[in-house]
C-alpha cells in the first residue's frame, strides 16, 4: 500500500478485527450446530457422497424447519414498453 506507516496500522488492526469476529462467529455457528454436523457425517459415513438437497432435508429435519416445495419454475416480471407488453 501507498500509505503512511500510522494509516497501514490502522488498517492491518481493522482487518484483524475483521477476521477475528467472522473466527468467533464461524465457531458459534458450528457449536450450535453440532448435533446436525454430526448426523451429516454419520450421513458420509455410510453413503460417501451427498448432494445439496439430502443436506438440506437433513438441515430441516433436526432444525425443525418445514420441508421446501420442489422448485418452480422462475417467476416472469412482465414488462411493458409503449403499448407492447414483453415477458422477461
Amino acid at each position: 500500500m501507498n500509505c503512511a506507516e500510522k494509516t497501514a496500522a490502522q488498517v492491518d488492526k481493522e482487518v484483524l478485527k475483521i477476521i477475528n469476529g467472522c473466527y468467533a462467529k464461524a465457531i458459534k455457528l458450528l457449536n450450535e450446530n453440532r448435533d446436525v454436523l454430526d448426523h451429516i457425517s454419520d450421513y458420509l459415513y455410510q453413503h460417501e457422497t451427498i448432494t445439496g438437497k439430502e443436506f438440506m432435508k437433513i438441515f430441516r429435519k433436526l432444525k425443525g424447519l418445514p420441508e421446501q416445495e420442489e422448485e418452480k419454475k422462475a417467476p416472469t416480471i412482465d414488462i411493458i414498453v409503449g403499448d407492447e407488453k414483453d415477458e422477461a
